[in-house]
């Protein structure tokens, strides 16, 4: 399916939005009525879209991108909860939905959130160590190869060394003879 006359126009209008937002362009004065007419463009196509349309979820998560980006808090629609809207959506199926508990109590949230923390951190402690005997092991097998290495360029330069003189002896014994 094609996109729409008012999908073209929003997608027209938040890559020009994101463009001035990179070039430096944030306090120009067009901006506010620029997201807000982003904002309207994104219910209108909203409102002709399938609900379960997954490129609801990207021209949000831009829109909000730049507003973040500008500043912009306020809103004159007000804000959607589009969970429903990614689990249905075929394409984002696979993709892992943290196991976060719905509660409102804060304490409970911020053990949670201090538990995962004391996980990550373990899990880097343990990295790190692994990280250490993996570069110790590497460096005793360097020092060992380099040892090895000298020890045969020392031989191979008595070898060499010792046909040298035996050369350059029957060179002189030549020379006498004649």
């Amino acid at each position: 399916m094609g996109l729409s006359r008012q999908e073209v126009n929003l997608l027209r209008l938040l890559a020009k939005c994101e463009l001035m937002c990179k070039s430096k362009q944030k306090d120009d004065d067009r901006m506010p009525k620029y997201v807000e007419s982003l904002e309207d463009m994104y219910q209108e196509v909203k409102k002709t879209s399938d609900p379960n349309y997954e490129f609801l979820l990207v021209y949000q998560g831009r829109i909000a991108a730049i507003k973040a980006e500008l500043g912009i808090t306020t809103s004159k629609y007000p804000p959607e909860n589009d969970t429903e809207l990614l689990r249905k959506s075929p394409s984002l199926q696979c993709v892992r939905h943290r196991n976060v508990p719905e509660t409102s109590d804060l304490n409970q949230v911020l053990n949670f959130h201090e538990g995962l923390q004391q996980k990550i951190t373990d899990d880097m402690l343990i990295l790190t160590k692994n990280l250490k005997e993996q570069s110790e092991l590497a460096n005793k097998i360097i020092k060992k190869d380099t040892k090895v290495v000298s020890f045969l360029l020392c031989t191979s330069l008595q070898k060499l060394c010792g046909r040298l003189i035996i050369i350059i002896n029957k060179k002189i014994l030549l020379q006498n003879v004649r």
